[in-house]
């Protein structure tokens, strides 16, 4: 029987506002407090999302590798891209041909699809499935931040058999700016990429 569990509100937290230590020990706070609340529940899934060089990677990989050091099992949901890969890129990414995204993609094997500067991603709903059977804590970095979007990627997950937290992390624009010009994109990546994050900032205020 497939259970379909409650949701959690949006948590926000302002990586403007405050330092990124206080940031990280705040969200550390926060999972450890709904990991309590759901301590009796099999799937539980973190959807971290944010605009464009916010730095949901920067906060999160602390409070993922804490977990871990308390011998929580916990692990990054697989993202699938048709992208080149970058420097900066984490491992839970896996890059794709055209042609193998899109198969993926006529399986069913995708969930919360997204596109983004001209690129696809999707996550491994396989690994989802694993990590229901198994009670692993699930992370997910999610950058579609229109709430129509937003409100879908929980409702999908929900299907999934999957309580969500969802946590934002927003920033004033010159701070989504300054972190944009560091990340050694071409003069229009860095255009592009300054839109989007203004658009994507507006979303969550």
């Amino acid at each position: 029987i497939k259970r379909v569990l409650q949701y959690f509100p949006l948590n926000l937290l302002s990586t403007e506002e405050y330092s990124s230590d206080i940031i990280k020990k705040s969200l550390f706070a926060l999972v450890l407090n709904f990991l309590k609340k759901k301590k009796k529940e099999k799937s539980l899934i973190f959807l971290i999302s944010g605009p464009s060089a916010v730095g949901k990677d920067a906060v999160l990989n602390p409070v993922f590798d804490r977990l871990l050091q308390m011998d929580i099992r916990a692990e990054y949901l697989t993202k699938y891209t048709n992208r080149k890969k970058k420097n900066s890129d984490l491992e839970y990414y896996k890059f794709l041909s055209d042609s193998k995204f899109d198969s993926l993609e006529r399986n069913n094997s995708l969930i919360l699809y997204e596109f983004k500067y001209g690129h696809k991603y999707g996550f491994d709903s396989n690994h989802l499935k694993e990590a229901a059977k198994t009670g692993t804590i699930m992370f997910a970095v999610y950058t579609d931040l229109r709430k129509k979007k937003l409100k879908n990627a929980i409702r999908e997950l929900n299907q999934h058999s999957f309580a969500v937290c969802s946590i934002l992390l927003n920033s004033e624009f010159v701070y989504l700016k300054r972190r944009t010009r560091t990340r050694g994109l071409s003069p229009e990546e860095q255009i592009t990429r300054m839109t989007t994050a203004e658009k994507e900032s507006k979303y969550i205020q």
